[in-house]
């Protein structure tokens, strides 16, 4: 075998190596990034009611509030055997600023002494800001920067298209927390990746693009001329 021929071969060996393990990287990823933001919102809006309706279904539910909402909120983290990863201190601090948040509007008469006859909802969010409609979780989510107003309510959306301000106080960021984790843990045994931005990975949105491309090309081929 002429040296040549060695080395033709050598590499051929180590273009091959290479070549599978590009591959295999390529496939390892994109089965780690795969995202599916239609399942992703179609689950968060159905976590979403899951988690109000589960809140509403306890005993004490016409009476929950200050300590009792936060204790029964706090409570789904363990009974969906999902992380609070908030740490002690975090936890703490939350709940203080909630309690003086509430003994704030109190005194100042925006809020009730006493709550019991509102609605959970809107314990739960903090009248009299905004609750979401609960009959429509399909509202969580829409055009990225834009508003809309449904029923008195503003869902003011912001670049991921998530309604903000609809998560102000206390007890609806953890709501909202615990909706991302079921959803996280449902994607995850779907085979795909949560979207924190709503958006398809890098290289699913470059496919699209790519096959946009085509279509257009094969469609208008005077463009590309």
């Amino acid at each position: 075998m002429t040296l040549a021929l060695i080395v033709l071969v050598v590499f051929l060996i180590v273009w091959f190596n290479q070549s599978a393990k590009i591959k295999g990287n390529k496939h390892t990823h994109r089965k780690r990034t795969i995202t599916n933001v239609p399942l992703q919102d179609e689950l968060g809006a159905k976590n979403f009611k899951k988690i109000i309706d589960d809140l509403s279904a306890l005993p004490s539910s016409n009476t929950l509030s200050g300590d009792s909402l936060m204790d029964a909120i706090e409570s789904l983290y363990q009974e969906y055997d999902l992380p609070d990863r908030r740490t002690p201190e975090q936890r703490t601090t939350d709940r203080a600023k909630y309690l003086a948040t509430i003994s704030s509007a109190r005194e100042d008469e925006e809020y009730p002494m006493d709550d019991s006859k509102l609605p959970l909802i809107d314990r739960i969010w903090h009248y009299p800001f905004d609750a979401p409609l609960i009959d429509r979780p399909d509202l969580l989510v829409g055009i990225p920067n834009t508003i809309i107003e449904v029923d008195g309510i503003k869902y003011k959306y912001d670049h991921r298209g998530i309604p903000t301000n609809l998560y102000q106080s206390i007890p609806a960021k953890l709501v909202g927390d615990l909706e991302v984790l079921l959803t996280m843990r449902e994607l995850d045994a779907a085979g795909y990746k949560y979207s924190w931005n709503r958006q398809a990975a890098n290289w699913q949105r470059a496919e699209i693009a790519a096959e946009q491309y085509k279509e257009t090309k094969k469609k208008y081929p005077w463009l590309y001329r």
